[in-house]
Parts: C-alpha cells; structure tokens; sequence
C-alpha cells in the first residue's frame, strides 16, 4: 500500500480518486464536465497511480507535480 504524506505530516493511503476528482474540478471551473474530460480525469490518475507503483510513502507535492508535467 502506498502512503501519502501530507503538508501537515500526516500520512494516508494514496487514493487515485482524489487525482480525478481534483483534475474534474479544474475542468468544471473551465466549463462544462462531459465523457471526454472523464477520461483524461480517469487516465491522468491511472497514469500518476502508475509512476508511484513500487513507492511505499510519496510526498503530496511529489504526486501534483506529476499532475503538473
């Protein structure tokens, strides 16, 4: 299982969820949220999900910066 340690230094299980729902919500401030902008949600997570596998603790500034890139 993977941990994220958070700004306060509290750590807690990685959930992808979060990726997508962050990345949704960016999109539903640019405007409207349909299939094609929920499946670059989906892949953006299952991508970061990806490039952390083998990680037991990853820093949350670590994980936005994969977003970032």
């Amino acid at each position: 299982m993977i941990k994220v340690t958070k700004r306060n230094s509290v750590s807690e299980e990685f959930k992808p969820k979060k990726i997508k729902d962050a990345v949704l919500s960016a999109f539903r401030d640019c405007g409207e949220v349909g299939e094609v902008e929920i499946e670059i949600a989906d892949g953006i997570a299952s991508q970061i999900a990806n490039q952390i596998e083998g990680n037991n603790i990853v820093a949350i500034e670590d994980i936005q910066d994969l977003v970032v890139d």
